[in-house]
């Protein structure tokens, strides 16, 4: 077990066990990872880095916030490339950004219902970062989005033809 320092403020800050997925998971076969931790994604797939390659997880949700990944310091492109050299390949879900209230109340945090129109099957991880940094549409109010990526592991004995940059 190892230790981190959480700081609130500059004034306080504390120290706090932590346990690695690795640690925690073992052998384990795993048929869902979930992972919402607001921007620290990386870090807690790094700390399930032997996990996740040895494709003992089936599959894998995470959320991915580009406001929030910005915030903890997390660059969003290199979690995907973590994400794909890990062995997995991933789908997204629907967007989600502040909503401007048609009744003239408060904005509110809704599903974007103009979803992004990809002309291709793919896009490069720098483009889909990209779609997520301002959400900009009639009903929106232009601020950055997130979504929920589904992920599956390509066992080894399948092939895959990819494209990321």
């Amino acid at each position: 077990m190892q230790t981190n320092t959480i700081s609130i403020d500059e004034s306080i800050s504390e120290q706090i066990a932590v346990e690695t997925l690795d640690d925690v998971v073992g052998n384990e076969d795993i048929f869902l990872l979930k992972t919402d931790t607001q921007g620290f994604e990386m870090s807690v797939l790094q700390g399930a880095s032997n996990l996740l390659a040895s494709g003992r997880v089936s599959l894998l949700l995470v959320e991915f916030s580009y406001g929030l990944m910005k915030n903890a310091g997390t660059n969003p492109v290199n979690l995907l490339n973590f994400i794909y050299d890990n062995g997995f390949v991933c789908t997204f879900m629907a967007y989600h950004t502040l909503q401007r209230a048609a009744d003239g109340g408060p904005n509110r945090y809704g599903i974007v219902p103009e979803f992004p129109n990809f002309s291709q099957e793919s896009i490069t991880f720098s483009d889909f970062v990209q779609s997520l940094k301002n959400i900009s549409t009639p009903h929106t109010v232009g601020v950055s989005g997130w979504t929920d990526l589904m992920c599956w592991h390509l066992r080894p004995d399948r092939s895959f033809q990819g494209r990321r940059t």
